[in-house]
């Protein structure tokens, strides 16, 4: 079994964090977005947004919820779509971002990733329903309703600024280790693809230089438990990342919404940074990879490997057409 340092890990306080937040009134950011246990207890002007599959939502879910499955942020390989077709796809969903939202679900991953995306889209309220919905409508706990599925044309503009400043590109990384000015870096993988034992498929593995790992299956654990702990000290802002965009949103919506620490998300994630030339600690390549990595040594050597052949068969060349020159010269006549 492989030897995991210790070091880098993160170190932790409890941030008080006893019971998840309840629902409350608009302001800071604790106000804003956080998880909520008891759906009976939302109001009449709260709108629901189901993210599992439109078919589940669509047979049953909870107090007419709108349909919004977290695939459809997503466009061919899994790419993330951009802010404006977000917003687009948002208006099919009759949001404009006005709304208070409680965002239900059976996937945690997908839940919280929609929830993290209504917030960095600007949603005015975003509550994060911490049971899984098919239980609770299966329980009789609460009235069963079909759900409405989104229009194919857009029903309304969503009109609601992004909160860009919760979100943080690569290049922006790599200029701030440039300078030395290492942002809190938490990475929400596991374990083994924290330290490089496990690359998920990606050309390397390792993490962003100087990241604590705080890993999102068992934050969620305490989150759900009300017995949250986060890192120390809990000054931000943090920088959070996962594998892709869609386990590193999951992980901003625990961090932000489910600690109250003032978070950014670096989307794109380590699958981004493990195909650039930037900087990484724990590095290991794959052995599909490994010899990709190695090649342009390989090619440097065998690309001037014939330069030493070639002066000497130059040379020897020279050499014989010399002596050829000299004989004949030798036998012309006076």
């Amino acid at each position: 079994m492989a030897f995991i340092p210790l070091r880098n890990r993160v170190s932790k306080i409890l941030l008080g964090v006893g019971a998840l937040i309840a629902l409350g009134a608009q302001g800071s950011t604790a106000s804003n977005f956080a998880y909520h246990q008891d759906a009976s207890s939302v109001s009449s002007g709260w709108v629901v947004v189901d993210s599992r599959t439109a078919q589940q939502c669509e047979v049953a879910t909870i107090a007419s919820a709108r349909c919004l499955p977290a695939a459809d942020f997503f466009g061919p390989h899994r790419r993330l779509a951009s802010i404006a077709e977000i917003a687009w796809l948002l208006g099919t969903a009759g949001l404009d971002g006005n709304e208070s939202v409680l965002v239900i679900g059976d996937d945690a991953t997908d839940r919280d990733f929609v929830a993290g995306m209504l917030f960095i889209m600007g949603q005015r309220q975003v509550r994060i329903l911490a049971d899984h919905v098919s239980r609770l409508v299966s329980s009789n706990k609460l009235p069963k309703y079909a759900g409405v599925a989104r229009s194919q044309v857009r029903e309304t503009v969503y009109s609601a600024s992004s909160r860009t400043r919760n979100v943080v590109f690569g290049l922006e990384l790599f200029r701030m280790y440039s300078r030395g000015a290492e942002p809190r870096l938490l990475d929400g993988r596991s374990e083994k693809a924290f330290w490089g034992l496990d690359s998920n498929g990606r050309r390397r593995g390792g993490h962003l230089p100087g990241a604590d790992h705080l890993p999102a299956v068992k934050l969620r654990a305490e989150v759900s438990r009300g017995d949250a702990i986060g890192p120390a000290p809990a000054r931000g802002p943090f920088v959070v990342y996962g594998d892709t965009a869609h386990d590193g949103v999951a992980f901003f919506t625990l961090v932000s919404a489910g600690l109250g620490l003032d978070t950014k998300v670096y989307l794109p994630g380590w699958s981004e940074w493990a195909t650039k030339p930037w900087p990484a600690d724990a590095v290991s390549y794959p052995p599909q990879f490994a010899a990709i990595v190695q090649s342009p040594t390989a090619t440097s050597n065998h690309s001037q490997s014939w330069i030493l052949p070639s002066l000497l068969s130059g040379c020897l060349l020279a050499g014989i057409a010399a002596a050829v020159g000299f004989f004949i010269g030798r036998k012309r006549p006076a």
